[in-house]
């Protein structure tokens, strides 16, 4: 069962995530507000389009607001004021906020989920022929419309099952 939907609220100091599959509770998430770090979800909000480029600054609620290239906004920039869920690409650097995606990307140990950007790619290092056609059928199939995978090594081999299981996870 994968979720269909993640109810995100946010108060001062946390932030809590509850993934909704079918109706129902599946997982809750909370996570304390900290300095944002690579690969960390946030979600905040489109306070300002960057006059003369295709960017905007984005309240993360604390610290200084994070920048986000239009080109990594799937769907393009929303209107400001509008809640976004971004990744964190690049920490904060002296004097700037962090940079951060709108393409999130969820990981694990064999695959790599990126639900806004659609596309089946697997690691160079799976070399076996015919292991790839396998793993490339299995992905075509399990990812919808829009969504993406990427198998890493640790995945050659591993029984389709296993692969359902990591996805859904």
């Amino acid at each position: 069962m994968r979720p269909d939907m993640a109810l995100i609220d946010r108060s001062p100091g946390l932030t809590r995530v509850a993934l909704v599959a079918e109706g129902v509770v599946w997982e809750v998430h909370l996570f304390p507000d900290h300095l944002p770090l690579p690969g960390d979800l946030w979600l905040g909000r489109l306070k300002a389009r960057v006059p003369g480029t295709a960017a905007a600054f984005i309240d993360l609620g604390s610290g200084p607001d994070a920048f986000l290239p239009a080109e990594d906004m799937p769907g393009g920039l929303p209107p400001e004021g509008t809640a976004v869920l971004v990744e964190i690409a690049q920490a904060k650097r002296p004097g700037k906020g962090p940079k951060v995606t709108g393409a999130v990307s969820l990981g694990g140990h064999l695959l790599v989920y990126t639900p806004l950007r659609a596309g089946v790619s697997l690691s160079s290092r799976l070399t076996h022929k015919a292991e790839r056609k396998r793993l490339q059928a299995w992905a075509e199939g399990a990812v919808g419309e829009g969504e993406g995978v990427v198998l890493r090594t640790a995945a050659f081999q591993v029984p389709e099952a296993d692969l359902d299981a990591a996805l859904a996870d």
